[in-house]
């Protein structure tokens, strides 16, 4: 019996010695990993930005200090950030974002960065020069760190 015991762990021993034998090419298994990780995430939503109207700013506690985002010449804006939140309106419904601790600060104690519960927001500064008016680019990103509207614009402070 002693004897047959050996001879099952030798032939488990040279069975295992099999396997994973093989190298493995880094590159292909960089690309099955890409591959995977693509077939499990969802393609990108296309999303309706507008431009925020007078009762909804109101109605939800937008006004006061705060900086606003404008597209172009456009008189309602399409974002308003303020130092405890931001806000923009997709699809027709008013998103609020929590402001990012952790990024730096913008004019009026706004900050570059706010997350919501399926886009954040961030806000890139062309300069400093002008307190209360400034070239700025509004980028809203999606829960997979895509971009899904991103514009040039000018965002005006007031207090």
């Amino acid at each position: 019996m002693r004897m047959a015991a050996r001879w099952a762990v030798a032939a488990a021993l040279v069975l295992l010695g099999g396997c994973g034998g093989e190298e493995r090419d880094p590159a292909q298994d960089a690309q099955d990993v890409a591959q995977v990780k693509a077939m499990q995430t969802p393609p990108v939503l296309p999303h309706v930005f507008e431009p925020l109207g007078d009762e909804q700013i109101a109605s939800h506690g937008l006004d006061g200090a705060r900086c606003a985002f404008f597209e172009g010449e456009a008189k309602r804006p399409v974002a308003i950030l303020k130092s405890d939140l931001g806000a923009m309106q997709v699809d027709g419904e008013v998103h609020r974002f929590a402001p990012d601790a952790g990024s730096a600060e913008g004019p009026h104690g706004t900050r570059t960065k706010y997350d919501g519960r399926e886009l954040s927001l961030t806000v890139e500064l062309a300069d400093e020069s002008e307190p209360e008016r400034k070239d700025a680019l509004l980028r809203v990103r999606d829960g997979y760190d895509r971009s899904v509207y991103a514009r040039r614009g000018t965002l005006e402070c007031s207090e």
